[in-house]
């Protein structure tokens, strides 16, 4: 006969419960949902064809800004006026500069009067990586500014990256997106240019 087995007996250690036991983890769970909410992509749905606040909606005083290849540009413009905020770094700004380039290109084709003007939201970028950013998505028409003091920023109360605004000639924002398309940019652009 085989004596029986025997389970093998593990001491147990006991663990402290406490406020500082589950604080760390706690906070480590908060950070990481942050950290994904503001890395994850953007829905297209992020769209807004009203003002954020009455602010907006009312008429702006133009701003003239000089674009890396120095020249002076107005904002708003005499037309309707489609500004991209980006930086250089912004992986999800790579899809809103592409959509930004083929909508320019179609209202040029249409013969529209849409300006269109990417705004680098980095204070301290270096005008080339701007240029080869631009270049990158087929941008490379439309001018740049960098938004140094974010005067654009703030006039248009813009704070995330990849953020697509139109204004029409008084300054007001008829169309808000992030990642907007094409399609989305030139109808947006049709919109305020009839306003």
């Amino acid at each position: 006969m085989t004596p029986a087995a025997t389970p093998l007996r593990v001491p147990h250690r006991e663990v402290a419960v406490g406020p500082h036991r589950w604080l760390p983890t706690a906070l480590t769970a908060v950070c990481a949902v942050a950290v994904t909410a503001a890395c994850s992509p953007s829905t297209p749905a992020e769209t807004s064809t009203a003002p954020r606040s009455s602010a907006a909606a009312s008429a702006v005083e133009v701003t003239t800004v000089t674009t890396i290849d120095g020249h002076q540009t107005a904002v708003p413009g005499p037309a309707a006026t489609a500004l991209f905020f980006f930086t250089v770094g912004c992986g999800e700004c790579i899809d809103g500069g592409r959509s930004l380039a083929h909508a320019q290109t179609a209202v040029a084709h249409a013969h529209g009067t849409t300006a269109f003007l990417a705004v680098d939201m980095d204070p301290h970028e270096d005008p080339a990586a701007i240029s080869g950013f631009l270049a990158q998505v087929g941008a490379q028409n439309v001018p740049a500014v960098i938004d140094a003091n974010a005067t654009l920023s703030r006039t248009y109360q813009v704070s995330a990256l990849s953020t697509l605004i139109v204004v029409t000639s008084t300054g007001a924002v008829t169309y808000r997106a992030t990642d907007p398309t094409a399609d989305d940019i030139v109808a947006a652009a049709d919109d305020a240019g009839a306003k």
